[in-house]
């Protein structure tokens, strides 16, 4: 009976260590389970933070993992985010009471992300992507002394890099455009670059064309003047008022050594990148129905090549087609555009939209600009948001009324 006894408990033991698929549970201990844990510094590249979060996406806890509603006294060490390349990004819980179980998820509009916990009672857990993830969040959630805590990271597309010097056998990120072996023509200020390189699915295609050498054009156009065949010469500059569209209103393209004019009407409908942004609505929203203006800004904007986060505000312009303002706000299925009007690239890019009534929007990012469709009832009406980290860390947004 004795040996029968020991072996139902030997068999308890073993079933015991086996855990749901994701989630990782402590193994059976008997050190004091409000231990302080011994290593109170953070890993290399990461910096302590401390909850609540704020400026990140809310998201449901996982219903799979079992543990009480308690705040947990817990910090978290990582990497000010957001989450932008392939390059290790670790997270490791430091808790007053021993970790019970963690669990990691995520969510991407693209890419592929790899979630790998280390081993226990660290778990620190490692974000490793393809370089080409965009648009989410990864999150690490933690039971620690029967306690819930979880920190959020926000996952933003990495932007374009162009190597120094071009390997074509380098990985690269998806995206990326980069030109190469700029070429001048003798006596003359036209250059191009002559080898053009495209990142797709994390591998250069690369174009190689001959430099195309033309006389310049002449500084005002003579119609009756000979020319050479091939030459394309624009003139006579307009700018649409209060924007940064502008348009030469005259072609003149060289056929059989003889100009052949086009003059063209200036088309200035669309972005006005002077549209004034209003401080508050211009009608009473429900309480559930966040101002945009005064809506916590949804990504962190770093300095350069670091971790600091910067407090600059964007130089950039952005534009909106239509305008969609507060005054005149977009129809229903309208497919609309925001840039931010950066010069330089982007660091990421964030949308985010909120409504009452039946409305819906639907959109992509392309090159960091979004492209939206939105539809709702004669009823509903809503707003969305446009956020950007410039190349300097400067943080910008624009909203714009549905």
């Amino acid at each position: 009976m004795i040996r029968l006894l020991c072996f139902v408990i030997s068999l308890l033991s073993v079933l015991g260590k086996y855990h749901d698929l994701n989630i990782l549970e402590a193994p059976t201990h008997t050190v004091n389970f409000l231990e302080v844990e011994q290593e109170p510094a953070c890993p290399a590249g990461t910096v302590r933070q401390t909850l609540p979060q704020s400026g990140v996406p809310v998201i449901p806890r996982n219903a799979n993992f079992n543990c009480n509603t308690t705040q947990a006294n817990c910090a978290f060490c990582a990497p000010l985010g957001p989450y932008t390349s392939s390059n290790p990004f670790i997270i490791s819980p430091r808790c007053v009471a021993s970790k019970d179980r963690v669990l990691g998820s995520w969510s991407s509009d693209g890419g592929s992300l790899s979630l790998t916990f280390g081993a226990w009672p660290n778990w620190d857990l490692t974000l490793s992507g393809a370089g080409n993830v965009q648009n989410g969040w990864a999150r690490y959630e933690v039971c620690a002394g029967g306690s819930y805590a979880a920190w959020v990271v926000p996952i933003s597309k990495a932007p374009p890099v162009c190597p120094t010097t071009l390997d074509r056998t380098a990985a690269c990120i998806s995206g990326s455009n980069c030109q190469y072996d700029l070429y001048c023509c003798p006596g003359t200020t036209q250059c191009t670059n002559t080898t053009r390189a495209s990142c797709i699915d994390g591998k250069w295609q690369i174009v190689i064309a001959d430099p195309v050498c033309r006389p310049p054009c002449p500084a005002t156009l003579d119609s009756s003047a000979p020319c050479t065949t091939g030459s394309n010469c624009q003139y006579n500059l307009y700018c649409c008022p209060g924007t940064t569209q502008c348009i030469n209103t005259t072609w003149a393209s060289c056929i059989a050594g003889k100009w052949q004019i086009a003059i063209a009407d200036p088309n200035c409908i669309g972005c006005n990148n002077n549209l004034p942004q209003a401080t508050t609505l211009p009608r009473v929203y429900p309480t559930t129905f966040q101002n945009p203006f005064t809506k916590p800004r949804s990504i962190t904007c770093l300095v350069p090549n670091t971790n600091v986060i910067s407090n600059v505000n964007s130089a950039c312009k952005p534009c909106s087609t239509p305008p969609g303002t507060a005054a005149a706000p977009m129809s229903s299925g309208t497919s609309f555009s925001i840039t931010s009007g950066c010069p330089n690239n982007l660091q990421s890019a964030w949308f985010s939209w909120a409504g009452m009534g039946n409305i819906a929007v639907n959109g992509v990012f392309q090159n960091m600009n979004y492209q939206g469709t939105m539809t709702r009832t004669a009823t509903a009406y809503g707003w969305g948001k446009y956020e950007w980290c410039d190349g300097n860390g400067g943080y910008g947004s624009w909203v714009v009324f549905f």
